[in-house]
């Protein structure tokens, strides 16, 4: 059996996988700021706030992140006559899952919080803000961070679906490789391999983290 053909065709797959890398990096960094951004709002008093970050969110936890990436790539380029590359796409898709997963993370993380600390913040004179900075956020970040690391393991795998809007990630070019050789096996044992180097270490951060802080 050629058990060669990943060696042989390392630099290609060596470049799909750059391109997962850079998917998950890009996708993970924006979700998890715009992710904050929307929990800290779902919790605002404000009714129109409320109802709108709520609807935003529970639209793209409920449509499968493929469908949002599809609409992404094809369907905003007829409405609006854009162009969005496959990459963008691809990271658009991904980030408006996160961003929704983390949203509720975070507003749950913040709401778990007693209000006896927020009335005693307020006692001491500090405003809306001031609680939300100083009191609310680094026991929210705090109580966050399990369930945080296993939305990036998710995120990870997600990134597999990049191939199908066209992005020259791990996946298409495993596909194209296997194609090529007619040899599906070991490309297809190097792709389980790599996904499961990266979300191991995570998976097993997130069980500790779990243990240590809740």
């Amino acid at each position: 059996m050629p058990w060669d053909i990943v060696v042989k065709n390392w630099s290609f797959l060596a470049a799909g996988l750059w391109a997962t890398i850079e998917i998950f990096v890009v996708s993970m960094i924006a979700g998890t700021v715009l992710g904050v951004l929307m929990g800290v709002l779902r919790t605002s008093r404000v009714f129109l706030i409320q109802i709108t970050t709520r609807a935003f969110i529970e639209v793209f936890r409920g449509l499968p992140t493929l469908i949002t990436m599809f609409f992404v790539y094809f369907a905003v380029p007829m409405l609006f006559q854009i162009e969005i590359p496959s990459f963008l796409a691809a990271v658009i898709g991904l980030t408006l899952w996160e961003l929704s997963e983390i949203a509720e993370i975070m507003r749950g993380a913040i709401q778990s919080i007693p209000k006896g600390q927020v009335e005693a913040g307020r006692a001491m004179a500090l405003n809306k803000a001031q609680v939300l900075i100083y009191i609310l956020m680094p026991q929210a970040v705090r109580r966050m961070l399990p369930p945080l690391i296993g939305v990036y393991t998710r995120l990870v795998k997600g990134t597999a679906l990049a191939s199908l809007v066209g992005v020259n990630d791990l996946v298409m070019a495993g596909k194209i490789v296997v194609e090529r050789t007619l040899e599906p096996l070991e490309v297809y044992v190097f792709i389980m391999a790599v996904f499961f180097i990266i979300n191991y270490p995570l998976s097993v951060l997130s069980r500790k983290l779990e243990r240590k802080l809740i």
